[in-house]
């Protein structure tokens, strides 16, 4: 089986755990309010997908990425080894727009 690890990132409070669990069809357990993700919290699930015609399952991992700097130095380490990087960010947000730069 093939393996892919995506790596999201962007400001806090912009959505990135929202999409990860969403694309992992994971339920998250905490409900109301927002509650910040701690350094990076990974999700594991199989995907199907189509290449060249040919039907096969890809494991995926989704490292979502805290976006407090006060983690900026495991960046490089949440990096490694990743196959592709999502940005995400809120566009109504110029502080998010201006934050993007950061990653």
């Amino acid at each position: 089986m093939n393996h892919l690890k995506l790596v999201v990132v962007g400001p806090n409070e912009c959505g990135k755990s929202y999409i990860c669990n969403y694309l992992s069809e994971t339920v998250d357990q905490v409900t109301g309010g927002y509650h910040p993700t701690s350094g990076v919290r990974i999700l594991e699930y199989e995907q199907k997908v189509k290449i060249k015609g040919k039907t096969s399952k890809v494991e995926v991992e989704l490292w979502d990425a805290s976006g407090d700097k006060k983690y900026e130095t495991c960046w490089p380490a949440i990096f490694k080894g990743c196959h592709g990087v999502v940005f995400v960010y809120n566009p109504d947000n110029l502080n998010h727009v201006n934050d993007l730069q950061n990653w």
